[in-house]
């Protein structure tokens, strides 16, 4: 076996292009989309034979077996759903594997506001909602599981049925080993102690201080300091909005002392954080009512109608509308900005509208609608490597195994990683050897008679006639003709 001790992207990126054959489910490691020490996840496509066409999945390959899965039945919608795990050897390697549903819109470690600093309040609360929802559901004492590993990259992003709508997921739940952040570790893990819920509630609440301030409720310049720092509780709350102090604060409590300090220093439940977002959500709606009346009626205290403006009000009152005046003509400059451009992209590429409509005729099994459209996208962008490959896929499909193999080519030269191409191929060239192969002789059947030839009706022409027979024996002649007379007469 090899070396596990590698860590890095180099040492998960030699796992593209692999494949896992281990439960009659193949799967193809096709692009690597994220790694940490102890494993790492990879866009993959299920390569099923009972399927007519391969799925995208998500597959995490760790280098150390997780909880068994296989007993609970885990199905919430804020919790990722897995559907196949087990053992398998790549490249020598021995690894452990879990399949899972592809976030279709990412993580929220890789959303751009995340990255940039921090979240809206509002985000916020919608992405706790929905993980402390699943938390709950994990905690329940007839399944009694201890996530492990809650951080944003391990929050996914699914989109809901309308537009703008996300549904989050907490995803990589029974891996306490492999938390590698130690700034999501708790107080009792960094001590030696078994992780427990208590350890997913304290995560919650690092993470909910990063979504909000882009930072870590911990500072430290040395790892043995943000260690000794999160034993001690020793964090700061200073950027953190007032209306989540009292979730953070309930999420970070500890029990210090020995056998406790009292039901006081230990944090929240999952089930109380909810308590406490739905309770605060109804609680600000009727504060900032209160804010907006007293407001009103300041307002009109300090501004009664019949007063005029002084000068000062005059000039900031100008220097308002000025500002959104410019603010309106900057508005207006970038939409002409971004129509110009979106004009200039679409008329430069008008394969676009063709190629969505034939990639709308594939999903929708109009095989041969669909073949004569990539033709006509191949016809605009010769190079067009994805129509090439949804070419190959419809003509095996349509057993045209010949010219699948034709297009999957040409596919595979454009970008020698397409797994579903190279597996179409495959197949298209299996099944020509399958009908090139010679049959077998059947037994020799005796030849039946042919039948005797009718004579054709036309009539023959009459013989000649035979001439007359001659007599074969002819009259004798007398032998002694009669005696002329001597004396003729006178």
């Amino acid at each position: 076996m090899q070396d596990l001790n590698e860590t890095g992207e180099t040492f998960w990126k030699k796992f593209e292009g692999e494949l896992i054959n281990n439960t009659g489910n193949v799967y193809r490691l096709k692009n690597l989309l994220g790694y940490g020490a102890n494993g790492s996840v990879f866009l993959s496509m299920k390569l099923a034979e009972d399927q007519k066409e391969p799925k995208e999945v998500a597959v995490r390959l760790m280098r150390s077996q997780g909880i068994d899965l296989k007993k609970y039945s885990l199905t919430h919608k804020n919790v990722v759903p897995y559907h196949d795990s087990g053992e398998t050897t790549i490249k020598d390697y021995q690894l452990f594997y879990l399949v899972m549903d592809l976030a279709d819109a990412g993580s929220v470690a890789t959303l751009s506001e995340l990255s940039q600093g921090r979240l809206s309040s509002s985000q916020v609360k919608s992405i706790v909602k929905d993980v402390v929802e699943g938390l709950c559901f994990l905690h329940e004492k007839e399944r009694n599981i201890v996530h492990g590993n809650i951080k944003p990259s391990n929050i996914l992003r699914f989109k809901g049925k309308r537009e703008g709508e996300y549904i989050y997921k907490i995803s990589d739940f029974g891996l306490p080993k492999f938390r590698d952040n130690v700034y999501y570790k708790s107080p009792e893990h960094l001590s030696g102690q078994k992780t427990s819920m208590d350890s997913d509630i304290w995560a919650l609440g690092v993470t909910i201080v990063k979504m909000l301030t882009g930072s870590y409720p911990f500072k430290a310049e040395t790892d043995d300091d943000l260690k000794r720092k999160i034993k001690n509780g020793e964090y700061d709350l200073s950027k953190v909005p007032e209306e989540w102090l009292k979730t953070v604060k309930g999420c970070l409590r500890m029990d210090t002392g020995k056998g406790g300090l009292g039901r006081k220093n230990i944090p929240w439940t999952a089930g109380e954080i909810l308590k406490e977002l739905e309770t605060s959500t109804s609680g600000k709606n009727v504060s900032q009512s209160k804010k907006d009346n007293s407001a009103n009626r300041q307002s009109k205290t300090k501004n009664p109608p019949d007063r005029k403006p002084s000068k000062p009000q005059k000039n900031i009152a100008s220097s308002t509308a000025q500002t959104t005046k410019n603010i309106w003509k900057s508005k207006f400059l970038i939409l002409l900005v971004l129509t110009i451009l979106l004009f200039f992209v679409f008329y430069n590429n008008r394969y676009f509208l063709p190629l969505y409509q034939a990639d709308r005729l594939f999903d929708a099994g109009e095989k041969k609608e669909a073949i004569a459209k990539y033709q006509e996208v191949i016809g605009i962008k010769p190079d067009d490597q994805h129509s090439y490959s949804r070419l190959g896929v419809l003509k095996y499909l349509l057993g045209d195994y010949q010219g699948a193999i034709v297009s999957l080519d040409e596919a595979i030269r454009l970008n020698p990683n397409d797994a579903v191409a190279i597996y179409y191929r495959a197949k298209a060239i299996e099944q020509l050897k399958k009908s090139r192969s010679p049959k077998p002789s059947p037994t020799p059947v005796p030849p039946k008679p042919s039948p005797t030839p009718v004579p054709t009706t036309t009539p023959t022409p009459p013989p000649p006639p035979k001439p007359p027979e001659l007599p074969t024996n002819p009259p004798e002649l007398p032998t002694n003709p009669p005696e002329l007379p001597t004396n003729p007469p006178e």
